[in-house]
């Protein structure tokens, strides 16, 4: 199973049966049987789904190919890289910082 997809489900559970909302068509048949199963298992999804295939004639899968999925999918993973690099940089000048004054006691104390 992907344990990061880049890829947003949205799982609707309605009394017809289940609908499985995908930005990216990036699962295979054996992940769609696989995630139905976990779904069913986490109480998500009705019992009667554990062992049919992912592509249960109640469960339908909906591949959403509109920029507005693709969208959301990029900015999490921008602000994702923007929340790294602010605290990389926040952590080297911090450390920095404290080199640098380390040094200057150092300096200091010998004289």
């Amino acid at each position: 199973m992907h344990r990061r997809p880049e890829n947003a489900l949205r799982v609707e559970n309605h009394e017809t049966g289940v609908r499985i909302r995908a930005t990216r068509d990036n699962f295979s048949e054996r992940d769609k049987a696989y995630f139905v199963r976990y779904l069913s298992d986490e109480g998500f999804i009705s019992d009667r789904y554990r062992w049919s295939l992912g592509a249960c004639s109640d469960i339908e899968w909906h591949i959403e190919d509109s920029c507005e999925g693709a969208k959301r999918t990029d900015l999490y993973v921008f602000t994702s890289h923007s929340r790294a690099n602010v605290f990389m940089i926040r952590l080297l000048t911090s450390a920095s910082l404290l080199w640098l004054i380390q040094l200057g006691f150092l300096f200091l104390w010998r004289r």
